[in-house]
């Protein structure tokens, strides 16, 4: 965000807005559960339970 503002690009921040605004693809909920999964297995040796807090 820092090097948008110092190079004066607007259109950074329009981007930012349509990302997080869009719609999830497939591929990237896929990722991202996976993503998750191996770091929970990395950090605590098995998948958390949802319920688990």
């Amino acid at each position: 965000m820092r090097r948008a503002v110092l190079n004066y690009d607007g259109e950074w921040f329009i981007r930012q807005a349509k990302a997080l605004t869009a719609a999830p693809q497939p591929e990237k909920i896929r990722f991202n559960a996976k993503v998750i999964y191996l770091l929970e297995m990395a950090l605590w040796g098995h998948p958390r339970r949802a319920d688990a807090r």
